[in-house]
């Protein structure tokens, strides 16, 4: 799936004279060109059924009624592991408000020298300063 923008992916396409014939594409301008953006994908791969709730479970190892939930964004308690598994299988992250941050360095003063992914587990830090 041409999710990640630098792939590069092989899309049959019928040519002029009617014959089926491989292009290839960049990953990012295949879904401008073809769709507009990467949510007119998601929705086209939903309704032909070539993506289901149940294969991204599979994938994501996330359970399918918790997914169709996580992935409407309206979710307030989000396991970091869930939100950072949608990032990687979409290239999207569906909580951007929730902040890109780890939860202690939110409450430090020196966020923008050393700041963690919100993913990324802090047990200890010895630039820490509370705010």
């Amino acid at each position: 799936m041409p999710y990640i923008s630098d792939d590069d992916i092989l899309v049959s396409i019928k040519n002029e004279d009617g014959k089926m014939e491989d292009l290839p594409y960049r990953a990012n301008k295949y879904i401008k060109r073809y769709f507009k953006n990467q949510d007119n994908l998601t929705n086209y791969l939903f309704d032909k059924c070539i993506l289901t709730y149940e294969l991204i479970s599979k994938i994501t190892g996330i359970e399918a009624s918790r997914l169709k939930s996580l992935m409407r964004g309206r979710l307030k308690k989000v396991d970091a592991d869930e939100r950072r598994q949608l990032e990687i299988f979409f290239n999207k992250d569906y909580y951007k408000k929730l902040g890109k941050l780890n939860s202690k360095c939110c409450s430090c003063k020196k966020q923008k020298k050393c700041g963690q992914h919100y993913w990324v587990n802090v047990v200890c830090c010895p630039n820490f300063a509370k705010k």
